[in-house]
């Protein structure tokens, strides 16, 4: 593998999704806790009328420390002869998040007709990548994953004018969905990001529609605690979805709740409980539907709990100079 791979460690994982986030701002954490995951709590003065007045760090379960003796990336790579493969998978990912993030990659350079053609026909990567187009153009009205994104983007006060076509946004995480379904998990983060994407956005332009708010904010929520549900058998995947433990979801709830008095600040809360549950509920029975029909796992270990050990140290070792 190239020297250069080395820049696609969890570190960089984050810097990718800012890309994404570009317009949207901070990262936020996974505030769901998993079976497989140990939590801590800590107390957040900054959300104290937000959705949830803690904050959860997710930890990864600790193996019996096998790696920690390794000097070099071939000793470390012979104590896991398996973890290989999965390492080379995980780079493969991240090799093609680079490249289409910046507008150099296969999907992103492919005729724009050849791109819808592939997302129609179910394939993931096309899926995603047109998708995520079809929400960045509703949204601001300029398509990220172009070669011509550099170039052609609008101006920062026409994207601030820019129209919200929730349309053509609830068209493109149709796609995400599917891609999410059929096993890409940079798919669940991107849905996840979208409705913050779409709260600052109804932010900017003074909306004050309580009810769409709130129903942005559930779906969030249920979306982190499905990403639990759904990887409670990996938790590598577990701890990458939990990057960037800033929760701007908590701080728009709390703009949210800004002008309500107490009593009315429990009952929205509620409200949002109820709805959370009921979007994870759908999105769930949605999930189990779709991957046993296509005859995929329900609760998929695309990267086992030795990998997620075994990378703590291999990022180390077999990339010194970084």
């Amino acid at each position: 593998m190239k020297k250069g791979v080395a820049l696609l460690s969890l570190t960089i994982v984050i810097a990718l999704i800012c890309v994404y986030l570009w317009q949207a701002g901070k990262l936020r954490d996974l505030s769901s806790p998993s079976p497989l995951v140990n939590e801590t709590s800590v107390k957040s003065p900054q959300l104290e009328n937000g959705i949830s007045e803690i904050i959860t760090k997710i930890q990864t379960p600790q193996l019996a420390n096998k790696f920690a003796h390794a000097k070099t990336c071939v000793e470390i790579m012979e104590l896991c002869p398996s973890c290989q493969y999965q390492w080379d998978r995980f780079v493969e990912e991240m090799e093609l998040v680079a490249l289409e993030a910046a507008s150099s990659g296969p999907y992103s350079t492919m005729p724009k007709e050849n791109l819808i053609s592939l997302a129609h026909s179910n394939d993931t990567n096309g899926m995603f990548y047109h998708g995520s187009n079809l929400v960045w153009k509703g949204l601001s009205g300029f398509t990220i994953f172009r070669p011509d994104f550099f170039e052609n983007r609008p101006s920062n006060q026409q994207i601030k004018e820019h129209k919200l076509d929730l349309e053509l946004v609830k068209k493109g995480e149709n796609f995400i969905f599917q891609a999410a379904i059929k096993g890409k998990p940079m798919a669940w983060l991107e849905l996840r990001n979208i409705k913050i994407m779409i709260l600052r956005k109804l932010t900017k332009l003074g909306n004050d529609n309580k009810e769409q708010i709130r129903e942005l904010i559930a779906q969030h929520s249920s979306i982190s605690k499905l990403i639990s549900e759904i990887y409670k058998k990996d938790p590598f995947l577990l701890e990458l979805h939990s990057l960037g433990i800033i929760n701007e979801m908590d701080w728009l709830a709390k703009s949210h709740f800004k002008d309500m008095a107490p009593e009315e600040v429990q009952k929205e809360k509620e409200l949002i409980k109820a709805l959370s549950d009921d979007f994870y509920n759908k999105y769930l029975e949605k999930w189990i539907h779709e991957r046993n029909y296509n005859g995929e796992e329900i609760y998929p270990e695309q990267y086992n709990e030795e990998f997620a050990e075994f990378y703590k140290y291999a990022d180390k070792l077999c990339w010194p100079d970084y």
